[in-house]
């Protein structure tokens, strides 16, 4: 499972040029799915 607590994205590279989004609320708890961006983390952190 995994939810997002914080997230800035910006419009440019490496966290450069404005600020496209902001979210800091806690988002509500999902399944990974196996082709998401999630599940390089989950095997990283959880699986190793």
């Amino acid at each position: 499972m995994h939810r997002v607590g914080q997230m800035t994205s910006y419009a440019g590279p490496k966290m450069t040029g404005q600020v496209v989004a902001t979210v800091n609320e806690m988002g509500y708890w999902r399944k990974i799915p196996p082709d998401g961006v999630f599940v390089l983390t989950y095997i990283a952190v959880c699986i190793q």
